[in-house]
């Protein structure tokens, strides 16, 4: 259900519940989505990996490319600026 990421938190939530409800698996409703993630990465052994992105989303800072600073297509700073100046902390 990927269209569902679209929405709300709840209504993704409601849209996992009923999902595993037609699949027959025990899910309470009021989980929360730390543990709703959890069953899904049980159930399928796909888990969830976080990189950081171009802001204009060019490419995916991984591999060959996860310590470059700009974007290589558009030159987009990986980093915000605004913050990087501020307090030199890298923040995407």
């Amino acid at each position: 259900h990927y269209i569902c990421l679209r929405r709300g938190f709840n209504n993704v939530r409601q849209t996992i519940h009923h999902s595993f409800m037609r699949l027959g698996i025990e899910h309470n409703e009021l989980s929360t989505l730390f543990q709703t993630k959890k069953k899904i990465e049980q159930i399928t052994g796909i888990y969830s990996m976080m990189h950081d992105m171009c802001p204009n989303t060019c490419i995916a800072y991984t591999g060959p490319l996860e310590n470059l600073n700009n974007c290589p297509k558009c030159g987009q700073s990986r980093y915000d600026t605004q913050i990087l100046a501020a307090t030199g902390k890298q923040v995407a």
